[in-house]
Protein backbone atom coordinates (compact mmCIF):
# COMPACT_ATOMS: atom_id res chain seq x y z
CA UNK A 1 0.00 0.00 0.00
CA UNK A 2 1.68 3.21 -1.09
CA UNK A 3 -1.10 5.69 -0.37
CA UNK A 4 -2.55 6.92 2.89
CA UNK A 5 -4.95 4.47 4.48
CA UNK A 6 -8.56 4.86 3.49
CA UNK A 7 -11.44 5.65 5.87
CA UNK A 8 -9.31 7.91 8.09
CA UNK A 9 -7.54 4.96 9.68
CA UNK A 10 -4.02 6.33 9.14
CA UNK A 11 -1.96 6.58 12.29
CA UNK A 12 0.77 9.17 12.78
CA UNK A 13 4.06 7.88 14.18
CA UNK A 14 7.02 9.76 15.66
CA UNK A 15 10.14 7.69 15.12
CA UNK A 16 13.53 8.79 16.43
CA UNK A 17 16.77 7.29 15.21
CA UNK A 18 15.16 7.00 11.77
CA UNK A 19 18.23 7.73 9.64
CA UNK A 20 19.43 4.12 9.67
CA UNK A 21 18.93 0.64 11.06
CA UNK A 22 15.74 -0.33 12.84
CA UNK A 23 14.42 3.24 12.96
CA UNK A 24 14.73 3.66 9.19
CA UNK A 25 13.25 0.21 8.51
CA UNK A 26 10.30 0.94 10.81
CA UNK A 27 9.65 4.34 9.19
CA UNK A 28 9.78 2.81 5.71
CA UNK A 29 7.42 -0.02 6.71
CA UNK A 30 4.93 2.33 8.39
CA UNK A 31 4.84 4.55 5.30
CA UNK A 32 4.38 1.54 3.04
CA UNK A 33 1.37 0.56 5.17
CA UNK A 34 -0.24 3.95 4.52
CA UNK A 35 0.41 5.65 7.85
CA UNK A 36 2.10 9.03 8.43
CA UNK A 37 5.53 9.48 10.00
CA UNK A 38 7.52 12.26 11.62
CA UNK A 39 11.12 10.98 11.55
CA UNK A 40 13.94 12.40 13.60
CA UNK A 41 17.69 11.75 13.76
CA UNK A 42 20.97 13.65 13.86
CA UNK A 43 21.58 13.12 10.13
CA UNK A 44 18.92 14.06 7.63
CA UNK A 45 19.96 12.57 4.25
CA UNK A 46 18.37 9.10 4.31
CA UNK A 47 15.22 10.36 6.02
CA UNK A 48 14.87 13.26 3.58
CA UNK A 49 14.92 10.82 0.67
CA UNK A 50 12.26 8.66 2.32
CA UNK A 51 10.12 11.73 3.08
CA UNK A 52 10.41 12.89 -0.51
CA UNK A 53 9.17 9.53 -1.79
CA UNK A 54 6.15 9.75 0.54
CA UNK A 55 5.36 13.42 0.15
CA UNK A 56 2.55 14.67 2.35
CA UNK A 57 2.77 11.73 4.76
CA UNK A 58 6.37 11.95 5.95
CA UNK A 59 8.30 14.66 7.72
CA UNK A 60 12.08 14.40 8.20
CA UNK A 61 13.58 16.42 11.04
CA UNK A 62 17.11 16.88 12.30
CA UNK A 63 16.90 15.82 15.92
CA UNK A 64 19.41 15.08 18.65
CA UNK A 65 17.32 13.52 21.42
CA UNK A 66 19.96 14.50 23.98
CA UNK A 67 19.15 18.19 23.34
CA UNK A 68 16.31 19.52 25.48
CA UNK A 69 15.88 22.46 23.08
CA UNK A 70 15.48 20.18 20.06
CA UNK A 71 13.02 17.92 21.91
CA UNK A 72 10.94 20.96 22.89
CA UNK A 73 10.95 22.27 19.31
CA UNK A 74 9.87 18.85 18.08
CA UNK A 75 6.92 18.75 20.48
CA UNK A 76 5.91 22.27 19.48
CA UNK A 77 6.08 21.75 15.70
CA UNK A 78 5.27 18.14 14.84
CA UNK A 79 1.60 18.05 15.88
CA UNK A 80 0.68 20.92 13.55
CA UNK A 81 2.45 19.28 10.59
CA UNK A 82 1.41 15.62 10.91
CA UNK A 83 -1.34 15.51 13.49
CA UNK A 84 -2.87 13.72 15.17
CA UNK A 85 0.18 12.07 16.68
CA UNK A 86 -0.82 8.71 18.14
CA UNK A 87 2.24 6.49 18.35
CA UNK A 88 5.81 7.17 19.40
CA UNK A 89 8.64 4.76 18.72
CA UNK A 90 12.26 5.08 19.77
CA UNK A 91 13.95 1.97 18.37
CA UNK A 92 17.45 3.27 19.14
CA UNK A 93 16.66 2.77 22.85
CA UNK A 94 15.48 -0.82 22.40
CA UNK A 95 17.43 -3.47 24.28
CA UNK A 96 17.68 -7.13 23.43
CA UNK A 97 17.89 -9.59 26.31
Amino acid sequence: MSQEKKNGNATTWLITGASSGLGYALAKYVLEQGDRVAMGARTLDAMADLAERHSGRALALTLDVTSAEQRAALCANVPEKVSPLRLVSEPSRARLA
